[in-house]
């Protein structure tokens, strides 16, 4: 067993001979579920692992044919430097989330856009006492009549 790589995935094992480096994609079949679990750790989120083994992979098929000795040693370093980098770029671009508050210039829009919002809701009403097959005409009309007028201001 020693200067083999063996990973288990799915019920089968994997082995790599020492001193021979499998394809990337026989690679990638093998090194994938543990790297997912390494990313889901650093991340803590199932959606970030995956993000981050595929961003990993995809670097890792980029630097294939310069990677020497152990492909995961390499593989899980990208990992965790991917990983360092989101959480560096999440920590200079905080996301914000809209204000709370109801009224609509207290988060940020003017009184003409409130105005639009109620004239929009109007129309929407409206629409809904339409019976559907004419509707699925007066729509695309009011859109294109919406588009002019934009145009037009």
């Amino acid at each position: 067993m020693d200067g083999e790589l063996l990973v288990v995935q799915g019920g089968e094992a994997g082995h790599v001979e020492a001193g021979v480096k499998p394809s990337f994609d026989d690679f990638a079949a093998m090194a994938s579920t543990r790297l997912l679990r390494a990313a889901f750790l650093l991340s803590g989120d199932r959606h970030a692992a995956e993000d981050l083994v595929q961003g990993t992979l995809e670097r890792l098929f980029v630097a294939w044919r310069r990677v020497d000795g152990d492909p995961y040693a390499y593989a899980y370093r990208t990992l965790v430097n991917l990983a360092s980098n989101e959480r560096r770029w999440r920590r200079r671009h905080p996301q914000t989330g809209l204000p709370l508050a109801g009224d609509p210039v207290a988060a940020g829009f003017g009184r003409e856009h409130s105005n639009n919002v109620a004239a929009r809701r109007d129309v929407v009403a409206l629409l809904q006492q339409v019976p559907p097959r004419q509707r699925a005409v007066k729509r695309p009309r009011f859109s294109a009549a919406l588009i002019r007028v934009a145009a037009l201001g």
